[in-house]
């Protein structure tokens, strides 16, 4: 997909960007606020100064991604991939990173074990 194609779904009101295929794109500067990117790929995206404050990043892959000035607070990313420069990068601007073993889980149904 590229930036117009983007701006155009954006601007009618679309949030679900899941799966999109956003590699190597030039995001600088965009508004992605509470956008659903679930399972997107942002390989090689420059996305400088780009607004992503309360965006689904869940399993999106972000190698190589240039994220320099991005504005992530209240994103999710669970699941996704972030090298660790970019993680230590991000960390140092305030966005903080949950391990996934320090989450509550479920506990077992145990009428399943009978």
């Amino acid at each position: 997909m590229n930036r117009s194609e983007l701006r155009k779904r954006r601007a009618s009101g679309e949030h679900d960007l899941r799966g999109v295929d956003l590699s190597g794109a030039d995001l600088r500067g965009f508004d992605l606020r509470g956008a659903d990117l679930r399972g997107a790929d942002l390989t090689e995206a420059d996305l400088h100064s780009t607004d992503l404050r309360g965006a689904v990043l869940a399993q999106s892959s972000f190698d190589g991604a240039r994220l320099t000035g991005a504005r992530m607070d209240a994103s999710t990313c669970e699941r996704s991939g972030f090298s660790p420069d970019q993680v230590e990068a991000l960390r140092r601007r305030g966005v903080e990173f949950i391990p996934l073993e320090t989450l509550a889980r479920p506990e077992p149904d145990r009428a399943l074990d009978s």
